[in-house]
């Protein structure tokens, strides 16, 4: 753990050079001409290009646009998506700024245009599959910027949120960026090694999918400490903005989590259950899984979560998820009883 030491002491001296001099953050540019999808590839409103990747169902009855994490880009669904799109539903990701093939590759895009993106694609979609249903999906990262869109006036544009690991983080919590180094060292070293070298950290327990991450170009492995900066802003931000969602949402943890730490997690979870109650604006249903880790759908399990998220986006009348996820969360939080409801109530207020 000496080394875990050293990187913290390195990231918090350079927290406070951060302080002094600003992050570097890749301006927002106004838009030109009409976002458009060419081939595998989406040109946004001021004229970056985009990796999309789709899985594409036979005969969708759903969309899911997901948002990948941190150093992570839209290879990520490779998993999910080719499990929903043998159960009727169609998925949709790209590659988000700073991220994955996209110009600035390392550097923080500004965040207003991080939603917007979402907002633009999310048009596209519609106009392509305008008698579907869009669900937003994130991953970790991903999960923060959704809960963005769910507090705000764009939320009305999906008919709900699924957020996976969802990294909500207060800045307010003891050793904000001794915890954030830690985060961030499990995606500075190869993640195969964590399973007896380096890092003592399990984002996963799929050993082959890991070796596969940590051997992928794509996926970065030097992160900029300014980079640090605008995630840990943007973790603040969705811990703030949770009692703002609106709609359907559903929220999954893996018990095994470590990449965000325990007491984060219980913070979340209590925070979310805090504001699911009948004066809520979302009617919210979380699930814990026993053996699940930070990459949720891409565990050894992972089939189990994506088969829950598809039959809380079909089932209207679930009473529980088949996995018995959101029975397992109520057990190890029972505080959570008091404000459930079932995970498809028919009316949200």
């Amino acid at each position: 753990m000496q080394a875990l030491y050293k990187f913290v002491f390195i990231l918090c001296t350079c927290e406070i050079f951060l302080q002094s001099c600003s992050p570097v953050v890749v301006p927002y540019k106004e838009s030109f001409m009409k976002e458009t999808i060419e081939k595998n590839k989406i040109i946004f409103s001021d004229g970056m290009t985009s990796t999309l990747r789709e899985w594409p169902s036979p005969n969708p009855q759903a969309i899911i646009l997901a948002l990948h994490g941190f150093n992570d880009y839209s290879y990520a669904f490779e998993l999910p998506g080719q499990y929903w799109q043998k159960h009727n539903i169609t998925v949709y990701s790209f590659d988000q700024r700073g991220f994955g093939e996209t110009p600035n590759r390392g550097l923080w895009a500004n965040q207003k245009r991080m939603i917007q993106d979402v907002v633009e694609i999310t048009n596209l979609i519609k106009q392509k599959h305008s008698d579907l249903p869009v669900y937003l999906l994130g991953e970790s990262m991903g999960g923060a910027l959704a809960s963005l869109v769910a507090s705000s006036d764009y939320n009305q544009q999906f008919t709900g949120f699924i957020l996976i690991s969802p990294a909500f983080w207060s800045n307010k919590d003891f050793n904000i960026f001794e915890n954030a180094a830690f985060w961030i060292a499990t995606h500075t070293v190869p993640w195969y090694a964590a399973t007896g070298e380096g890092f003592e950290v399990h984002p996963s327990d799929n050993i082959e999918m890991l070796i596969e991450f940590s051997q992928d170009d794509l996926v970065i492995k030097e992160t900029r400490l300014d980079a640090v900066h605008g995630l840990v802003t943007l973790m603040d931000q969705a811990f703030n903005t949770i009692p703002k969602m609106k709609g359907k949402i559903l929220v999954l943890y893996g018990e095994e989590e470590d990449i965000l730490p325990s007491k984060t997690v219980k913070k979340n979870i209590k925070r979310l259950a805090k504001y699911q109650s009948k004066s809520s604006p979302s009617i919210m249903t979380m699930g814990l899984y026993p053996k699940g880790y930070h990459m949720l759908l891409r565990d050894m399990g992972g089939n189990s979560v994506a088969n829950d998220v598809q039959a809380w986006i079909f089932n209207q009348h679930l009473a529980h998820l088949p996995s018995k996820a959101d029975q397992e969360i109520i057990a190890k939080y029972p505080l959570i009883e008091r404000y459930s409801v079932p995970p498809n109530s028919a009316e949200i207020k």
